[in-house]
């Protein structure tokens, strides 16, 4: 995980961190605000949880996920 900040902007770059990975974060007291974010593990159902979204409230989120993926990432929500 890095996130790059410059003055007042930031993009959070998550790689496959999964659930726990994402809560261990949400404890960090610098916080995790982030105006772009990687989604975190291309999107899957075990990662992107609504907490952790809700903490970074990304303006933009990046999904990294080929066309016809074996792994049928992002998962759709509902």
């Amino acid at each position: 995980m890095l996130r790059i900040s410059v003055g007042n902007h930031a993009a959070l770059l998550t790689g496959d961190i999964e659930k726990a990975g994402e809560e261990t974060l949400l404890h960090r007291p610098e916080g995790i605000r982030a105006q772009v974010l990687k989604v975190p593990h291309h999107g899957s159902r075990t990662s992107s949880g609504s907490a952790f979204i809700q903490a970074v409230r990304p303006d933009v989120a990046l999904v990294s996920a080929g066309y016809r993926n074996h792994s049928h990432h992002p998962t759709r929500r509902s």
